[in-house]
């Protein structure tokens, strides 16, 4: 499970709705989704995969002084030179992100 964070973390300026504070890269991905039938998959569980590695918490989104949502969460993120990014999921991602 995350760590639970003080919403004054997500602040204006690390909001990254794009989630490139993950480092993914499948934009750069060769197999595109016309040429592979598993590529949703793949890259479903390589954001899963990164969420976990780079979480540095959550806060519900509806707490959040920032962007608030009504549902969902907002993780921080850190990346591999240490920047902070954070950006919305929904509960059913969250889950899948805190399933061991």
């Amino acid at each position: 499970m995350m760590k639970k964070l003080n919403p004054d973390k997500f602040d204006f300026e690390s909001y990254d709705p794009s989630y490139g504070i993950l480092e993914i890269g499948w934009w750069n991905d060769s197999n595109s989704f016309d040429n592979d039938s598993n590529y949703f998959g793949r890259s479903l569980n390589a954001f899963v995969k990164a969420i976990k590695e780079k979480a540095l918490g959550y806060c519900e989104a509806s707490s959040l002084r920032i962007r608030p949502r009504k549902e969902g969460y907002a993780v921080l993120c850190e990346n591999s030179v240490g920047e902070l990014g954070w950006f919305h999921i929904d509960e059913e991602m969250f889950q899948k992100v805190c399933e061991a």
